[in-house]
This record gives structure tokens, sequence and C-alpha cells, in this order.
């Protein structure tokens, strides 16, 4: 009777220890994928970080670093010149954003990011732009990327010639034109 007891107790171990391993290994596994992108994105390497930041985020859809690996993907393909897909990333991240009410850092470096996509592209005219520009204006608390939505609200309202708006937003940015 109690080799059987014995026998039971050690079964039980033995499967608490193999299902305890493998919980282990799945959480240390997606710390250890995001440390490698995050190590991948800060030396540049942006082909492998695009590469393995959509495996990682179709893998973790629910993960805390969703968010960040989403905006080290954008940026990526920045840098590699695809801004067609990094424009569509970065809007997504940032609806994402707005749609879960978060604000963080990775929410300003975004708008920080689409205002640069824009500028290259042209596109800065995007009444749709020109709302996430607002709403990331409310939204964000550093200063600097305030100053690059306020001065980008001036080009916008520059272009469409509404100069006294456009000067509005010029003077409530902190840079020099």
């Amino acid at each position: 009777m109690n080799k059987r007891i014995l026998s039971i107790l050690f079964g039980i171990l033995f499967v608490g220890i193999v299902v305890g391993g493998i919980f282990f290994y799945l959480y240390y596994k997606e710390n250890n994928d995001y440390r490698t992108i995050k190590n991948r994105f800060e030396y540049g390497l942006y082909e492998d970080v695009i590469r393995d930041g959509t495996k990682f985020l179709a893998d973790y859809p629910k993960s805390k670093y969703y968010y960040e690996v989403e905006y080290f993907v954008a940026y990526s393909s920045f840098s590699l010149g695809k801004s067609e897909n990094a424009k569509r990333r970065v809007l997504n991240l940032i609806s994402k954003f707005f749609s879960d009410n978060r604000n963080d850092d990775i929410l300003t470096k975004s708008i920080e990011l689409l205002v640069d996509i824009l500028r290259e592209r042209n596109e800065s005219m995007n009444p749709e732009i020109e709302e996430y520009l607002r709403i990331g204006l409310v939204k964000t608390t550093d200063p600097i990327v305030k100053n690059n939505i306020l001065t980008q609200l001036g080009y916008i309202y520059f272009y469409r010639k509404d100069y006294d708006t456009a000067l509005m937003y010029f003077e409530r940015a902190n840079t020099d034109l």
C-alpha cells in the first residue's frame, strides 16, 4: 500500500515538474525572443527585426511587449525604405493605442515615426493623418514630440494656404524653422 501511494505521489510530482518546466520554457522563450529582437533593433539589423518581429507578433498577440515589437518592425521597415509597410504598421499601432486608451513612450515614438514617414512620402496633407496628429498632441507628454507634431500641423495648414492657423501652430512649437 505504501509503495502504491509513494508511486502515485512521485507520478504527481513528475507531472508537476513537467508542466512547470513547460510553463517556464514558454515564459522565458517569449522574454528571450523579445530581448533578441530588441538587441537586433539596437544594432541596426533591421531585416532580422522585421523577420523575427513579425513572427513574434504572430506567436504572442497578447504579449506585454507587443506594442514595442510592432514599433521595432515599423521603424525597421521605414529604415529599409519600405515606407508603405511602415506607414501601415505605425497607423495600425497608433490606432491600437487609442482604442486601448494607452499612453506611453512607444506611442510617443510611433507618432514621431509617423511624422517622419509622412515628410518623406510627401503625404502630410492627409486629413486622417491630421486627426492622428491632433490626438497625439493631446496624448503625448514628451515636449520634443509635441514640438514635432505642432510643426507638422503648421506645415499642413501652410500648404493649405491657411497662414494664420499655420503661424499659430509654428508659434506654439518651440523649434527653429
